[in-house]
């Protein structure tokens, strides 16, 4: 990702029986914090059994390993890295964005 973007992270909750009563969103072993700055939501469904954790303006402050910890059912994580600087709008021109 590069630095300004808009991430969303979506967490599909299986192999449980029942929809999970809470799901929780780490970066690190730290509990994803929303008064840490502006601009994270967390969007639960339970009876989809999906959560989707939004960064909006994106900064290399939020790279980091993020996990969904659902209530009833195992962990899932991703690696996210934002980098700074001009990405290419066309890799065949030298056009930047």
């Amino acid at each position: 990702m590069v630095s300004g973007s808009n991430i969303n992270l979506t967490c599909k909750v299986t192999g449980s029986p029942e929809p999970p009563q809470y799901i929780y969103w780490y970066r690190g072993s730290t509990l994803v914090n929303y008064s840490s700055r502006g601009g994270i939501s967390v969007v639960t469904d339970k009876l989809s059994r999906t959560s989707r954790l939004i960064l909006t303006r994106a900064t290399t402050a939020d790279s980091g390993n993020y996990t969904c910890v659902p209530a009833n059912a195992e962990s899932a994580s991703v690696s996210v890295y934002i980098l700074t600087g001009r990405v290419p709008v066309n890799s065949n021109k030298n056009s930047y964005k």
